[in-house]
This record gives structure tokens, sequence and C-alpha cells, in this order.
């Protein structure tokens, strides 16, 4: 995590393979602990704008979760985060590393997956926690910034979901 937030993202995905050998040697793979791993390694492969790379990891970290403590554990919110971003961010060329624009099927597409996953973030959290947390409208200005999208543009949204989490906060 240290090497992900002063941008060293290399060093930060050595470190996380690292630890995913180790943890392979000692723990069964359904180990919630893998998890930790995956989602590091995800955060470093979005920092170098290879959301692909991060997706793929941060579905295995999910997927470990989701076997370990179902589909509506508050556990599951910050993979869920993690991979709507990732979907967002994949939108352009400059915030991927892809050569070729996106087309506007494909942007939607992805956004429509970013909003699959912020408004399953935002439901575990209202069933898990108060409903005026903070998480809760942290889940909502993720919605919000979502609907203001150019490519996924709904003004009364995003301004319903920054009434919303404005509300709480």
């Amino acid at each position: 995590e240290h090497f992900n937030r002063y941008g060293e993202y290399d060093q930060a995905i050595e470190y996380f393979e690292n630890s995913l050998v180790i943890l392979r040697k000692t723990l069964e793979p359904e180990d919630p602990r893998f998890s930790v791993c995956y989602n590091g390694l995800g955060i470093s492969f979005s920092g170098k704008r290879e959301h692909d790379r991060a997706i793929e990891c941060h579905e295995k970290a999910l997927a470990i979760l989701r076997e370990k403590h179902g589909h509506n554990h508050r556990s599951l919110t910050f993979t869920l985060q993690k991979l709507g971003h990732c979907y967002i961010k994949k939108r352009s060329p400059l915030e991927s590393n892809d050569v070729r624009p996106l087309t506007i099927d494909e942007k939607i597409k992805n956004y429509e997956r970013g909003r699959i996953y912020f408004e399953q973030s935002l439901q575990i959290d209202i069933k898990n926690l108060c409903f005026d947390h903070p998480n809760v409208a942290i889940r909502y200005f993720d919605l919000a910034k979502l609907y203001c999208a150019r490519s996924f543009l709904n003004p009364d949204l995003a301004i319903k979901y920054y009434k919303e989490g404005l509300e709480i906060i």
C-alpha cells in the first residue's frame, strides 16, 4: 500500500506478487487474505492505467470474498467500488494504456458495468451500515460522478445522487 501511495506501482506489484507466493505456500486458496493482495495488485495496475489487468485482480479478490462471506457482506464493498472505478476509467486512452479510443458502445458498456458495481456496493452499505453513514454518502457520490460523464450523462440522476450524499454529510 505504501508504494501505491507514492506512485511506485512496479514496486507495489512486485511486493504483492511476492506476498501471493508466500500465501500460496501457507494458506488455502480461498483464504480471504489473498483478496488483500489481489486488491493491492488491482490498485497498482489501475495506477499504471492497466485497467484490464486491474479488473482481473479485483475480480479474483471479489470471488474469494464472496466464497467466504456471501454476496452481501460488508467486506465486499471496497472491491466492488474498485471494480466500478476501473470500468469507468477504461473510457478513454488518456486514462488507459489502450492505443485506440473506445467506441461509444464500449464506453457505455463499461459505464454500465461500473454502475452495477457501484450500486451493489451502495446496497450492501445501506443494508449493513446505518443509512446516514459516511460510506453510504461516498457510494452516492460515486454514482453521481458516473452520471456526470459525457458518455453516460444523466443530469437528473447525478443531481439526485449528489443530494442523497450531501444529506448524509
